[in-house]
C-alpha cells in the first residue's frame, strides 16, 4: 500500500520513495526528492491531476482536494461514498463510473464538475444520456445540485437544436443519438467535458453513434456512467475502451477477441477463463461502489412461476416451430411466413404473451387467459404497488385493457414509448395517486433514471435475455428510501422463455464478479 501524508497548509503532497513510484515523477508537477530519517520521500503537489497519476498507473487513491470544499453547493449533502467518487472524477480525465443504481451517480458527477469549474479547467459540459432521462433525472438534479448554472436540454427542429447548443449554457443535455443529428453543431460548442451516461450504448463500436461520440470526446474531459458494463460478452468492453481510454486496448478488435474470447462454433464464441482479468485492465481507471456497500436496503426475492400455455399458444408455437408459419387467430386463413430461426424464436415469444406481431405496430391476440389469471392473482395478493413488464407494444396494451376491465381503468397506467409519449404523464399518475396501482411497461421503456420506490412487486410477464436491461428495470424498485421487502416474479410458460432467463442471469453473474473486482481497489476509502 502506498504511504501518503498532505502537508499542514494543504500544499504539498509526500509519497514514500518505492521502485513503483519511481516512475511517475516525471509526471508528477514540481516534484523532488528528499530524505528525512534514512528514508526517501517524493514532495509534489497536492493537485487532483498528481493524485490521479497514481490511481491511474497504480490503483492506489489518495485523497484529493476535491474530497471536501465548496463545490459541494445545492439541496443535499455528499454521503461519503459520493465524496470519493467526486474526488476520483477530478483526478482523471477518462475515466469509468460503475457504481450501483442509487448511490447518486448524477449528483457526484455534476459536483466534480463545479469542482473542475471553481479550478478553471472546465467551462461547460455536455451531458449525453437516455431521452427519458434528460429531464427526469439530469435536470432535475442539476436545479438540486447547482441551480445557479444555466443549462439547457436539446431538442425541436434542426436549427432549434443548434440555437440551443450554441446558447452558452453551463450544461448542455442530449440524448444519445442525437450526438448525429446535431454533430457538427456540438464540435463547435466547445465542451470541456462530456458526460456519457447510461454509456453501454456504446458497446458497439461500429455503430455511427459510437463513431460520432468518439470524435466528439477526442482532447477532451470524458466519463463513462454505467451500472451495466458488461451486459452480453467481453467483447463490450471493447467498445468503451475505444471510446474513453483506447490507450488502454490492443493494437486491433480481433487480438482483443482473441484474448478475451475462444470460437465454439461458427456462430458462438464464450469467454476464456482469464476474460475477465484483461476486461478489467482495459476498464480502468475505474470505481465501483455497490447500492448495498452504502445503502440499506430490504432484501430481494426471485421467484418463478410456470404457467400453462393456453391450446390456442401452443398451438401456434408448434405451428411456428415445425412450419416456419403463423396463421392468424382472429383473421382465420390469413397467414405470415418466417423467414429465419432468430424470428422463431421471437413469434415464439410473442405467442406465449399472447400476442403475434404482423405488421408494423400490429399485432393478432391469441387466448392467454392461464397468464392472465396467474398476473391477476399476484397483483391482488401484492401490497403495495406493482410493476409489470412485457417485451412487446401489444402485450402492454392488451394487459392494460384487460387489468383495467379487472381493476378498473383508473388502477392500470401505461408506459410504452420515451419522452414526449405520454409516459412521463403515466408515471406521474401511477407514482402519485393512491388509486393507480399497476404499471404495465416495455422494460427499456423502464430501464433508466426512475425512482419507483413505491411499488415492492415486479412481475416480468415475459422475460428478457437482455442482463443490463433486466438489472436497470428491476433497480426501479430497489433504490434509497425503499422499506419494504421486495419480490421479482418470472412466469415461465415454454422452454424458450426458460432459455432467456437462463441466458439473462448467466450474464448477470459474470457482470457483477467483474464488478466486485473492480470494487475491490476502492472499498474501504469511504
Amino acid at each position: 500500500m502506498l504511504h501518503t501524508v498532505v502537508t499542514n497548509d494543504m500544499t504539498r503532497l509526500i509519497v514514500h520513495y518505492t521502485p513503483d513510484v519511481a516512475p511517475l515523477m516525471p509526471l508528477l508537477t514540481d516534484c523532488q526528492t528528499f530524505e528525512f530519517e534514512g528514508e526517501t520521500f517524493i514532495s509534489c503537489d497536492w493537485t487532483a491531476a498528481n493524485c490521479g497519476v497514481l490511481y491511474s498507473k497504480l490503483t492506489e487513491y489518495v485523497r484529493g482536494p476535491a474530497f471536501d470544499g465548496p463545490h459541494f453547493t445545492g439541496r443535499f449533502t455528499p454521503r461519503p461514498e459520493q465524496r470519493l467518487t467526486v474526488d476520483l472524477f477530478t483526478q482523471n480525465r477518462r475515466f469509468y463510473c460503475f457504481n450501483g443504481l442509487g448511490t447518486g451517480k448524477t449528483a457526484s458527477a455534476i459536483w466534480a464538475a463545479e469542482y473542475l469549474r471553481a479550478i478553471g479547467v472546465v467551462r461547460r459540459v455536455l451531458i449525453v444520456s437516455t431521452l427519458s432521462t434528460l429531464k427526469q433525472v439530469w435536470e432535475r438534479e442539476l436545479q438540486n445540485v447547482c441551480p445557479h448554472r444555466s443549462r439547457v436540454i436539446v431538442r425541436g427542429t434542426r436549427d432549434e437544436r443548434a440555437k440551443r447548443i450554441a446558447s452558452g449554457a453551463d450544461y448542455t443535455i442530449i440524448n444519445h443519438d442525437g450526438v448525429k443529428s446535431t454533430f457538427d453543431a456540438l464540435m463547435k460548442g466547445n465542451f470541456d467535458l462530456v458526460i456519457l451516461d447510461e454509456a453501454t450504448v456504446y458497446r458497439n463500436d461500429t455503430t455511427e453513434r459510437s463513431k460520432a461520440t468518439r470524435q466528439l470526446c477526442e482532447n477532451k474531459w470524458c466519463w463513462a456512467l454505467t451500472a451495466t458494463p458488461r451486459p452480453r460478452s467481453s467483447m463490450d468492453a471493447w467498445g468503451l475502451g475505444r471510446l474513453v481510454n483506447p490507450s488502454k486496448l490492443p493494437k486491433s478488435k480481433i487480438a482483443f477477441q482473441s484474448a478475451t474470447m475462444v470460437q465454439v462454433n461458427d456462430f458462438v464464441w464464450v469467454d476464456r477463463p482469464n476474460a475477465m482479468d484483461i476486461v478489467l485492465q482495459v476498464l480502468n481507471p475505474s470505481i465501483r461502489i455497490k447500492t448495498e456497500d452504502c445503502v440499506s436496503l430490504p432484501e430481494t426475492s426471485y421467484l418463478d412461476f410456470e404457467v400453462p400455455l393456453t391450446k390456442a399458444q401452443a398451438d401456434a408455437r408448434k405451428q411456428i416451430i415445425d412450419q416456419f408459419v403463423y396463421t392468424l387467430n382472429q383473421t382465420p386463413g390469413q397467414t405470415v411466413s418466417i423467414t429465419n430461426a432468430s424470428d422463431v424464436r421471437n413469434k415464439v415469444l410473442q405467442a406465449a404473451e399472447g400476442v403475434v406481431k404482423i405488421g408494423d405496430d400490429e399485432f393478432d391476440q391469441l387466448d392467454y387467459s392461464t397468464s392472465l389469471d396467474v398476473l391477476v392473482n399476484m397483483i391482488e395478493q401484492a401490497e403495495g404497488k406493482v410493476l409489470v413488464f412485457a417485451n412487446f407494444r401489444g402485450t402492454v396494451r392488451r394487459l392494460v385493457a384487460d387489468l383495467g376491465k379487472e381493476f378498473g381503468p383508473d388502477a392500470v397506467a401505461m408506459a410504452i414509448g420515451g419522452q414526449g409519449s405520454g409516459r412521463d404523464t403515466e408515471i406521474d399518475r401511477f407514482s402519485n395517486h393512491p388509486a393507480c396501482r399497476i404499471l404495465v411497461a416495455t422494460p427499456k421503456t423502464m430501464a433508466h433514471g426512475l425512482n419507483l420506490t413505491m411499488v415492492n412487486v415486479t412481475i416480468w410477464f415475459g422475460v428478457t435475455s437482455d442482463a443490463e436491461t433486466y438489472e436497470q428495470a428491476n433497480a426501479r424498485m430497489r433504490r434509497p428510501g425503499q422499506t419494504r421487502r421486495m419480490i421479482v416474479i418470472h412466469l415461465l410458460r415454454c422452454p424458450e422463455d426458460h432459455a432467456s432467463l437462463k441466458v439473462c442471469q448467466g450474464r448477470v453473474d459474470y457482470q457483477n464478479d467483474l464488478l466486485d473486482m473492480v470494487g475491490e481497489y476502492t472499498r474501504g476509502h469511504y
